[in-house]
């Protein structure tokens, strides 16, 4: 009763105008039968005279061959399996084994398409990983099931030993130079923005429900990096002495002026990024309500921040204020586009500490400063320091059910600010 049975049939009634027949295997379970399409054609010549049937030779011979590998197939099935199954859920085991067969996915083209679904700022950071992972494998295409653990591996140590490029890594007019690339920054970032993709594919392409299974193992579920993550050079925390300092300075060189400014609000205000600042309109009252731009997309409350704004920034604000009232400071106006005026402040910000003895950072490190010195000098607690760096934290569920207290956040600012001397 259980038993499944194949034969090759010729559908006599489906002539094409060439004179030929599709052969069909006739597949039956059950009482119940089913045809699959062949790409095997026969003519007259192959086929019996009165009955329409398979001579033997090549044709008769190939049919049988697909018929094994539909056998095979069905062989990771048990007698109780069958027991539960209908003849449509036999062809469904036959396709899907025959999907994994021929499947083949280039990881370039799918990631290509799938950068461009992403925010601008996004985009130019997994186009630069996945060029990367072109200049490793020494071209840019790949099955996505030829991708292997080891092979992951070694391209994060390839990218440890590899030439800094000067501009965008992935311009066709990037010349290399002997500069080495910084360690564990490149390596984990790009490393991680690939598996990002491929998980995307395997989301897409695979499918519990139906038994589909096309990318079977993410080789980058257990990866050994070549080195630990550490901050970029630049981005490390500043003491409290020279945080101290910086808010104190009193140069009379503009462009530095400006830099240190930016710098200090950044900070005063729980480590803003430049792109939020940037994009910043003019609002009434003292709180600054804004939703961070790298992560509002990738979070269910758009990363939605309320800061009080300090009475202590105000001599700061007031110089790098927006004349035109078109935004709340006027760093649009240096250039319209958000990445190089971040490019002008650290310049200038490295020319003041160039004159002054003070080792390198840039304007990143105002938040990686604030952060640092709200736990070690002000104590605040680690969550409470993850809700005002606008991160998503790891109390999933308390994120839910408790509403935030933009007071409590506020206040860890206020503990903190309140340390420093301001003018």
């Amino acid at each position: 009763m259980n038993t499944i049975t194949f034969a090759p049939t010729i559908p006599t009634r489906q002539k094409r105008p060439n004179g030929t027949y599709n052969v069909k295997i006739r597949i039956t379970f059950k009482r119940k039968s089913r045809f699959l399409s062949t790409t095997l054609f026969a003519s007259s010549a192959d086929l019996t005279v009165r009955t329409l049937k398979l001579k033997q030779g090549p044709l008769l011979t190939r049919s049988y061959i697909l018929i094994g590998e539909m056998q095979q197939a069905l062989a990771c099935l048990s007698p109780f399996d069958l027991l539960n199954m209908e003849v449509d859920d036999i062809i469904k085991v036959i396709q899907t084994s025959a999907q994994k067969e021929c499947f083949a996915l280039d990881f370039f083209t799918w990631s290509e398409a799938q950068i461009l679904k992403k925010t601008p700022g996004a985009r130019h950071n997994y186009t630069l990983a996945l060029h990367a992972f072109g200049r490793f494998l020494g071209h840019h295409s790949i099955d996505i099931n030829r991708i292997t653990s080891k092979m992951v591996h070694d391209f994060s140590i390839y990218l440890e030993s590899e030439k800094k490029f000067h501009g965008s890594a992935y311009s066709k007019n990037a010349k290399p130079t002997n500069v080495p690339k910084k360690k564990g920054g490149a390596s984990i970032r790009y490393v991680k923005s690939l598996g990002s993709l491929f998980r995307a594919a395997q989301l897409f392409y695979n499918d519990e429900d139906e038994d589909r299974t096309l990318i079977p193992r993410n080789p980058f579920n257990h990866v050994a990096y070549a080195s630990k993550p550490i901050h970029s050079k630049g981005q490390n925390s500043l003491s409290f002495d020279l945080m101290q300092r910086i808010i104190l300075e009193q140069t009379d060189k503009p462009a530095e002026r400006l830099a240190l400014d930016v710098f200090v609000v950044s900070f005063g205000l729980m480590g803003a990024n430049l792109a939020d600042l940037f994009a910043a309109g003019p609002f009434e009252g003292k709180t600054w309500c804004y939703y961070r731009q790298k992560t509002q997309s990738r979070r269910a409350d758009r990363a939605e921040m309320r800061v009080v704004v300090p009475d202590c920034l105000s001599p700061f604000l007031a110089r790098i204020a927006d004349p035109q009232n078109r935004k709340w400071l006027r760093l649009y106006l240096l250039h319209k586009d958000k990445n190089r005026v971040n490019s002008q402040i650290n310049r200038w910000l490295r020319i003041w500490q160039k004159r002054n003895g003070v080792a390198d950072f840039t304007l990143y490190a105002a938040r990686h400063t604030w952060a640092t010195l709200a736990r070690s000098c002000a104590k605040v607690d680690k969550t409470t320091i993850d809700e005002c760096l606008a991160h998503s934290g790891s109390l999933k569920m308390a994120d839910i059910y408790v509403e935030k207290d933009w007071n409590v956040i506020n206040m860890a600012n206020e503990s903190l600010l309140q340390l420093f001397a301001w003018p």
